[in-house]
C-alpha cells in the first residue's frame, strides 16, 4: 500500500531475508527514483519488483561480504558483489546511482575492491555509518 508524505511517495514491497523485511521505492517531488532494498538477496522476487518500478535514479541496497563467501550470503539472506551484478544485469536499465550499504566492517577493503572491479556504469557509492547523502 503506497502512501505519500509532504509530496513524496512511498510504496513498500517485500524482499526476501531471514527475517520479514521491506524494501521501499520513494518517488521525489522531482520524480525521481529511489529504491531502498533494505536487507536481500538475489532472487527472482527482486529482479520482477525492481524492473515492475521503472527507471530507477538511485538504488540503495546492501553488499554484506565478499562474493568468496558466496554461500553464506546465500544462507542468511544477504549480497555480495558477483550477485550485485547479477542483479544489476537483469534490469531492464542501470540505475544512475548506486549507494552500497552494510558491508560488514571486517570485509569493507575486500568488498570495495571487488565492486571497483565490477566498472559499473553507475556513479558508485559506498556508504558508511551516519553518512548523509541527497535523491
Amino acid at each position: 500500500m503506497s502512501f505519500e508524505l509532504g509530496g513524496v511517495s512511498f510504496t513498500p514491497f517485500d524482499v526476501e531475508h531471514v527475517v520479514p523485511t521491506t524494501g521501499y521505492a520513494i518517488v521525489s517531488e522531482g520524480g525521481r527514483l529511489f529504491v531502498f532494498t533494505s536487507d536481500t538477496t538475489l532472487n527472482e522476487g527482486l529482479i520482477k519488483s525492481l524492473n515492475q518500478l521503472g527507471p530507477i535514479h538511485s538504488l540503495m541496497i546492501e553488499c554484506a561480504m565478499p562474493s568468496r563467501m558466496q554461500d553464506l550470503a546465500i544462507a542468511s539472506k544477504h549480497m555480495t558483489p558477483t550477485m550485485l551484478k547479477e542483479l544489476l544485469l537483469c534490469l531492464g536499465t542501470m540505475p544512475e546511482r548506486i549507494l552500497i550499504s552494510h558491508i560488514k566492517p571486517y570485509y569493507v577493503d575486500e568488498v570495495e575492491a571487488e565492486l571497483m572491479s565490477l566498472h559499473l556504469k553507475s556513479e558508485l557509492v559506498l556508504l558508511s555509518s551516519g553518512q548523509f547523502f541527497f535523491l
